[in-house]
């Protein structure tokens, strides 16, 4: 399958491993008609864990916003299958990708002109502190910074 063909781009790959982590998870539903007779998944991401580390093995390839995105949804979905047993990821592995890519974010957010990346950005970044910043000694709220700077912005263009 393409997550594992090494002779596809690495970018496809990787939106093929996004998509395996959420059809292995046992929250994704899709015919909601036939719930019941639906054979739902594990929720298991084990066996995926080569996979996710090819996936996070080189931050430089996310430069779209999207990208930046799909990185903090999985790195979300992995913490909540550590929780659960679901996954051989490291917490530490989780904790050095989440610190890779709030730095990333942090960085473009710097040289962002357009509102609309700039309020993908912010969104991100405040994102990733709402999250974490419930399970460090930081304020609760400082993540509202980021969405009050968002608000601001559209502000402006009304």
């Amino acid at each position: 399958y393409y997550a594992r063909n090494s002779s596809i781009h690495e970018n496809f790959r990787r939106k093929a491993i996004y998509e395996l982590i959420f059809l292995s998870n046992e929250f994704y539903e899709v015919d909601y008609e036939n719930l019941g007779r639906r054979e739902r998944p594990a929720g298991s991401l084990v066996g995926l864990e080569n996979d996710i580390r090819f996936y996070f093995g080189d931050l430089s390839a996310f430069e779209r916003n999207d990208d930046l995105e799909n990185a903090r949804i999985i790195i979300g979905v992995l913490v909540g299958a550590i929780g659960n047993k679901q996954s051989d990821i490291s917490l530490d592995e989780i904790k050095r990708w989440f610190l890779a890519l709030f730095k990333k974010i942090s960085k473009k957010l710097l040289t962002a002109t357009d509102s609309n990346e700039k309020c993908s950005l912010l969104e991100q970044k405040g994102m990733m502190l709402m999250g974490i910043n419930r399970i460090r000694d930081r304020s609760a709220i400082e993540f509202l910074e980021y969405f009050d700077e968002m608000l601001a912005l559209s502000l402006i263009h009304i």
